[in-house]
Order: structure tokens, then sequence, then C-alpha cells
């Protein structure tokens, strides 16, 4: 996610070149919305019932609202997976959020990158506590088996000195000089930013569900439109900011990010 106060707009994509993930709409699910929104948040692999690895992808971040939808009808689901399915039938969805609380982030120092941790990190550890810092360890990466074969790319970020954004890079450009070592910034989510997500159909049809909002094309085969997809502005893209209308397969979901938007 880019920056703070707004909404982001994820695509949710099977690591398959053909065949979708099926859904059974209205199907129980003992996992609560909660729960699968700290799944969102987590560094954790998910799968579909088929086995078959999902991928989220950010479309963009930061929107005041974002429009989803078109002659197709496609269904909201508050919940996600196995909860409740709104289908209002053909038409736009307006999303935006109400009464939004930022996050709370802090932005700390990255003195060391151990890959899979073990003693080294405890040595990290002890040589940073030597110069005073309080060290924390933070673990990033995930770990998952394919057919026998399994895939790790877990690592342990030995960070000091967290601060306030925007401080930490001017702390890691400092504590770099200081001793002589390459330094990084590990953003830490302190407290996720919270709010009411509000999806509006021009029929009159409003879903309201707390933080994040699911939505895939009533017809699994089909795709979805997403309007005013924002792209350009920066990396390989550089030049102005542009939007397009996109199409896209899987579902997507509209979270709050750190400051409060879409």
């Amino acid at each position: 996610m880019r920056r703070l106060f707004g909404l982001s707009l994820l695509a949710v994509l099977t690591l398959a070149s053909t065949g979708f993930e099926q859904r059974a709409f209205g199907q129980a699910d003992e996992t609560s919305s909660q729960d699968k929104l700290r799944i969102l948040y987590s560094n954790g692999f998910t799968f579909t019932a088929e086995g078959l690895p999902l991928v989220t992808v950010e479309l963009m971040s930061n929107q005041p609202a974002v429009r989803v939808g078109g002659d197709d009808a496609v269904v909201v689901m508050p919940d996600g997976d196995g909860g409740a399915a709104v289908d209002a039938g053909p038409g736009v969805w307006t999303i935006s959020v109400e009464k939004p609380t930022p996050g709370v982030i802090r932005e700390w120092t990255v003195v060391s990158e151990i890959p899979g941790g073990g003693a080294d990190v405890r040595v990290q550890m002890a040589l940073w506590k030597e110069r005073g810092y309080a060290p924390k360890g933070f673990e990033v990466g995930t770990v998952f088996g394919v057919e026998g074969t399994v895939f790790d790319s877990r690592k342990v970020l030995v960070a000091v000195a967290p601060e306030k954004p925007p401080l930490g890079k001017k702390q890691a450009e400092a504590l770099a000089k200081k001793h002589n070592i390459e330094t990084s910034v590990y953003r830490d989510l302190v407290e996720r930013p919270r709010g009411m997500v509000v999806a509006r159909h021009p029929s009159g049809v409003v879903v309201r569900n707390p933080s994040v909002i699911w939505f895939a094309p009533k017809n699994t085969q089909a795709t979805m439109t997403v309007f005013d997809v924002e792209h350009g502005g920066g990396g390989s893209q550089l030049g102005a900011v542009k939007k397009e209308t996109r199409p896209y397969y899987g579902k997507v979901y509209l979270t709050i990010v750190y400051d409060g938007q879409l």
C-alpha cells in the first residue's frame, strides 16, 4: 500500500493459467470477518479449495472513492467467501469510507537481515543491546509447500530506534553513517486503520462492513470492471498519473490504508 488516508483496491488472482476460484455463495464459514481481515494483513500464503495459491495485487490506493461493476452483475461479499452475498443486479457500485481512523505506524531502522533466523539473530540482538539500543526482531516472508517442494522466503529483520513517520528514513541514514553499515526502514503497523467501508448501488442498495468489502463477478468466468484505475507516475512508468477503466478476472477487495482512505 502506497500511502495513508484512502481506500486500497486489490485484486486476488489464482496462480493458474486456466480456471478460477470457485465460490459457493451463502455457505457457512466459521472464519469471522475480523479473522479474515487479520489474514489480509498477515504474511501468510493462502490457497483455493483446489490447492491453487492466491496472489493479491494492489490496483491502486489513496482513493476517496472507487467504482466497481458495469453491465454485468457484481456480487458484494461483506465477509468474503463463505459469508453473505448481495446481488443487486447490473450497475456500478460506488465505495467510500465513513468515519475513518488512521492507523498507527512506527518506522524502525533495520540493521541486519538474517535468512531463516536462528542463532545469528540472538548474536545481533545482543550486539545492538550492547550498543545501547532496544532491538526488536521482525519475521517477514512466508513458507509453503507445493507437491513436496518447500518454498521458504522467511527472514528476520533486526531493527532498532523506532520513529514516527516520516522520521524513520532520517534515523536510518544517521545510524548507517554512525556504524558504517547498510540500513533500511521497516514500517511496523502498530494499530490497523479503522472505518466503515460503504458500497452504494444505483438501485438504492447499500452495504456496510467494517474495514473491508469483497467484490466478485456473478459469472465466475467473467471479468469485473474497475473504473479510473490509476497508473504511471513513478518507477518504470515515469510521467503523469493517468486513469483507465480496466477489466479484471478473479475477485477484488477494498480495504482502508494507513491514513484512512481506500
